[in-house]
């Protein structure tokens, strides 16, 4: 006889259970006659599968199974029909993972690449990935926000000129591509010398005040015309993005060393008055324009008026370049003049001598119309002064300090 079962199924065959194929054989012998009977059985069995899966799914994940959603974990089971008749079992364990995101914003600089979950990426986006912990069993959502930002080069630099007694002098800038988030600006051996200190990797502004050394009222940073570097970063394609341009700055000599005298005259103070300068070379600027006048001092032309501005080129004794100073504004000095005077100086039949009586002990210095220095001494009450002026007749300037009477200016004329 011919039988057919399943792989997962036993045929009884006279007491043997059996579960292979093949051709089977059996004799009995009967109770009447004594004789045998042959019993021959080919066994056909047919495959039954079975199946067991077990996986592991986020909770934001939507798995089916036999046409049903796993949403808790759990085994789960199913069976299906072979072409022969055949059950096959499908067993499922289902191990739901809770989630946790984890997001992030990364800059790059343009050319670099960067790797994510095996991922090779070039260019701005919002990329994400899944990756199952297995000692937390969960769920990590990993969220990149991507973005390439172009090496930053400086494209201009320009520094305002600033007067020595000035705060700061400020350096203006602009570039190309990314926004520079630091800058360092660094001095060269002579501005050092002058006290400037370098600035390192202070947050960037398109206008970046430089401080400048601080002195007392009286003094002042040496005026002249010295060098640094300014160098930025964008903080993302370091050390590629560092750009650095020179800068070229100017401290001109503070305005307060020229003084209107009156109305018609402007003149330089000397070395006791103006820091402690002295210059063999000077050329008077007004309103930008060189005057070709190169005297310490300079008589206002009638077509100066009010709100015109005068400055002074200056050449420092030993020196070749001259240095500029930052202008005065021409106004009405008529309510200011330095006394009601002026006194009749006295004559002592010398050229150009005049002959004072001091009254108390003190120092006398004689100047010019024009702010220069002739003469200077001290005395003894009741000595008689001989002062030597120019030798011409004009107006002199003559400043008394006495310890009962303080500091005294007079204005006399010798004619």
């Amino acid at each position: 006889m011919d039988e057919q079962i399943c792989s997962n199924t036993f045929f009884n065959f006279n007491g043997r259970l059996l579960n292979e194929s093949g051709l089977y054989w059996d004799s009995l012998t009967t109770v009447h006659s004594g004789c045998d009977s042959i019993f021959r059985l080919r066994l056909t069995v047919h495959p039954a599968y079975s199946f067991d899966t077990t996986i592991y799914i986020c909770d934001w994940e939507q798995y089916y199974f036999a046409g049903r959603r796993i949403t808790e974990t759990g085994v789960y089971y199913d069976r299906l029909a072979t072409h022969s008749g055949c059950d096959s079992t499908y067993t499922l364990h289902a191990f739901i993972q809770s989630s946790r995101r984890d997001s992030s914003a990364q800059q790059l600089c343009l050319g670099d690449t960067y790797d994510f979950h095996g991922m090779t990426l070039t260019s701005d986006g919002i990329y994400r990935d899944t990756i199952a912990d297995p000692i937390t069993r969960q769920c990590i959502i990993t969220i990149v926000n991507l973005g390439f930002v172009a090496q930053t080069y400086l494209s201009y630099v320009q520094a305002d000129e600033a007067c020595a007694d000035d705060q700061s002098f400020i350096i203006h800038s602009n570039y190309t591509g990314a926004r520079p988030t630091t800058y360092s600006l660094v001095f060269d051996d002579a501005a050092h010398a002058v006290g400037f200190r370098d600035v390192l990797d202070a947050p960037y502004d398109e206008h970046v005040a430089a401080p400048i050394p601080q002195r007392d009222a009286s003094t002042y940073v040496r005026p002249d015309y010295y060098r640094a570097s300014l160098t930025v970063s964008n903080s993302v394609c370091v050390p590629d993005s560092l750009s650095t341009a020179p800068v070229l700055f100017l401290l001109r000599y503070p305005s307060w060393i020229i003084e209107q005298n009156w109305n018609d005259v402007v003149a330089l103070l000397n070395e006791d008055y103006n820091g402690g300068y002295k210059f063999s070379a000077y050329e008077w600027v007004v309103n930008n324009s060189p005057t070709g006048h190169k005297q310490s001092y300079l008589y206002l032309p009638e077509s100066l008026g009010n709100g015109d501005e005068v400055s002074i080129l200056l050449t420092r004794a030993g020196e070749t370049h001259a240095v500029p100073s930052c202008p005065i504004v021409i106004y009405d000095k008529s309510p200011e003049l330095v006394s009601t005077y002026p006194v009749l100086a006295h004559p002592t039949g010398m050229p150009g001598q005049i002959r004072l009586m001091a009254q108390v002990e003190g120092e006398y210095t004689l100047y010019s119309a024009a702010g220069q220095r002739i003469a200077a001494g001290s005395y003894r009450a009741g000595e008689e002064l001989y002062l030597q002026t120019n030798g011409v007749e004009a107006c002199y300037i003559l400043r008394l300090s006495t310890p009962s009477h303080g500091v005294q200016t007079k204005k006399m004329i010798v004619r």
